[in-house]
């Protein structure tokens, strides 16, 4: 089971970065930009990418990460706001309140805003603040435990665009 997630984690990562390579050859179509991101944001996760298209961008990531961003002004360095979800999965031990849990579920989705440096040889700095809804659920084979609440959520990545 667990190979399976990283075999479809590894083809979406993939066309994340193959594609670009694709849509962007053609001089035809420069509202279309993309590329590979790395860091730690709700938008793309710790590992992820980003389509834009004009002003809107779409991001997935690893663990599981999904999010729209709009863009204010022009192509290049600007501010967005933007929505994200992010779910992951973790078969770890832990203890809370004196209970051992060995299963984790992580569920977070929010909205927030952040800001994109785009350098000239195509290297990207994104920045973002978040405030997002959590849901975290622990189990064990006796109990089941769920924690949620609201928290800030920052992001900060490095990656290159097409």
């Amino acid at each position: 089971m667990k190979t399976k997630s990283i075999f479809r984690c590894a083809i979406w990562m993939g066309l994340m970065i193959l594609l670009p390579a694709g849509v962007w050859a053609d001089s035809a179509a420069p509202q279309w930009r993309g590329g590979p991101h790395a860091g730690f944001s709700p938008y793309t996760g710790i590992i992820g990418g980003e389509l834009q298209y004009e002003h809107w961008g779409f991001t997935i990531g690893a663990p599981a990460a999904l999010g729209v961003r709009y863009y204010l002004g022009e192509d290049g360095t600007r501010w967005f706001i933007g929505a994200h979800g992010m779910w992951y999965k973790l078969k770890e031990d832990e203890d809370k309140d004196g209970i051992h849990y060995t299963d984790q579920e992580h569920y977070y989705t929010g909205g927030g805003f952040g800001y994109k440096w785009r350098f000239k040889d195509h290297w990207d700095l994104v920045a973002s603040l978040s405030l997002a809804y959590y849901s975290e659920q622990y189990s064990n084979p006796n109990t089941k435990r769920t924690e949620t609440g609201i928290l800030l959520f920052p992001g900060l990545t490095i990656g290159y665009s097409f």
